[in-house]
């Protein structure tokens, strides 16, 4: 049983690492465009900056419910009370998940405020 938890938690770190590579790979285009924009004078229509600052809320909704998840499959498996070796596992991959969210949550916040104050 111990293998296949951590086999488990294991496949969890690496759904965490590609969610978090694919948010932080939209979010830096984001700014790219920003910047093209920004340096050529192109005007933006409305509904354009409203697409645009629903994908960066999908993008930080996405990051939010992974994080949920992490930490409902945190509660399960420390209920199981397997071993102490796959207890510490499970802190590192929540200590992790949090980082993430918070991480991308702010580069976020930051994509939002450019968009917001200046388009």
């Amino acid at each position: 049983m111990q293998i296949t938890v951590i086999i488990f938690l294991t496949l969890i770190t690496l759904f965490e690492v590609i969610i978090y590579k694919s948010a932080i790979k939209r979010l830096k285009s984001c700014v790219g465009c920003y910047k093209l924009i920004k340096s050529n004078n192109i005007k933006f229509k409305k509904d354009e900056k409203i697409s645009i600052i629903n994908l960066i809320n999908k993008i930080v909704r996405t990051s939010s419910n992974s994080f949920l998840v992490s930490i409902a499959i945190s509660i399960f498996i420390l209920s199981l009370n397997i071993n102490t070796t796959i207890n510490l596992y499970l802190g590192l991959l929540f200590i992790f998940s949090i980082l993430k969210y918070v991480k991308i949550r702010e580069y976020a916040k930051y994509v939002y405020n450019c968009y917001t104050n200046q388009l």
